[in-house]
């Protein structure tokens, strides 16, 4: 096959003649600045992830969508709202995913309109922040003391904006539980939570992360594409580059993956809480060798048992479903092997 590669900006900015990019900037500049129609403004803004950074007018145009990306006229939700969707677009390309001024500000922006009164902004928001907490370079490469800090201090206030986005509407919550994967996915999250107050706080804070995402997973009251983001969430905390007894994740959050991968009504959110599963490495995190056992023996029932059907629609996903339970069941196996050999002294 064939390897489609998406243009990057710069390939835009070549494929066009310097003349031809001038006409199109000073378009965009009055659409965004003079055009008195909401929707013509939305949609000139859409455009800037899109723009040469270094091209004339750009800048012009990034502030004019700063002025917009701010709490207002209620008239102007959709303008807000695209002025949000594109300043997390920006955190994730070049040069902005490395300017700390940039995502800063951006992470302000997003922070004063998630409690905006239209729920599109609000779902911008959140989208936002979920874009920015897994392109960006806010809270890390902190190699100083002092920046150190300040990158804590960045880290407790977006895991805040990203729980109260969980506790919102189902479509900002969406967006607020793969904010948290990535935010608390953090191999140092622990250690960079306890530079902001404490290591109780930070524990504190970690068992917040950890019941929300539990409360998404397990019952089958939140819709479908947020329990599959909480079990995506969910494996970004386990796959954790960081000791496994240094994860401070309980058998809560493991027992509302069990219960999601053998029960869910979905297969898709089947699937993911059993990669889930698969992504735990020690049979620390289970809580000792007899919880890892009781998971492998449910599992091992689910897969010699029938499954069941209830949506036709879901056929298609069955073959996968029984050979991720089959991998996760091999490494279930593997960790209580090594919790055998440790028990009986290597």
């Amino acid at each position: 096959k064939a390897s489609y590669r998406q243009p990057s900006v710069e390939d835009n900015r070549a494929r066009l003649p310097a003349l031809v990019w001038k006409d199109v900037m000073a378009v965009l500049e009055e659409c965004m600045l003079v055009d008195e129609a909401q929707g013509v403004r939305a949609i000139a803004i859409s455009t800037l992830p899109f723009l040469p950074p270094k091209e004339s007018g750009t800048e012009a145009c990034l502030e004019s969508t700063w002025k917009a990306a701010a709490p207002g006229d209620n008239s102007e939700s959709s303008v807000r709202a695209a002025a949000l969707k594109a300043l997390g677009l920006l955190s994730r390309v070049s040069p902005y995913s490395h300017d700390l001024t940039f995502l800063i500000r951006a992470a302000d922006a997003m922070e004063r309109c998630h409690r905006d009164a239209f729920i599109a902004v609000r779902v911008r928001a959140a989208f936002a922040l979920a874009t920015l907490c897994e392109c960006s370079q806010l809270c890390k490469g902190a190699r100083s003391e002092y920046m150190r800090h300040h990158a804590s201090l960045q880290l407790v206030r977006l895991v805040e904006f990203a729980l109260r986005a969980v506790a919102d509407n189902d479509k900002v919550r969406v967006y607020g539980v793969r904010a948290l994967g990535y935010l608390a996915g953090r191999a140092d999250f622990v250690q960079l939570l306890g530079s902001a107050s404490s290591r109780e706080n930070a524990m504190a804070l970690c068992a917040r992360v950890e019941t929300e995402l539990s409360r998404i997973i397990a019952p089958q009251v939140h819709s479908v594409k947020a329990r599959w983001n909480a079990c995506h969430s969910a494996r970004l905390l386990f796959a954790a580059d960081a000791k496994p007894d240094e994860l401070p994740w309980s058998i809560k959050l493991i027992s509302a993956l069990e219960t999601a991968a053998t029960g869910a009504d979905n297969f898709k959110v089947r699937i993911q809480a059993t990669i889930a599963l698969r992504s735990i490495r020690s049979a620390t995190s289970f809580g000792g060798f007899e919880e890892v056992q009781r998971v492998w023996g449910v599992l091992i029932r689910a897969v010699q048992g029938q499954v069941e059907l209830r949506d036709p629609s879901q056929y298609r996903y069955k073959d996968k479903l029984v050979a991720e339970q089959k991998l996760c069941l091999l490494r279930l196996t593997a960790l209580l092997c090594d919790a055998l050999v440790a028990e009986q002294g290597g």
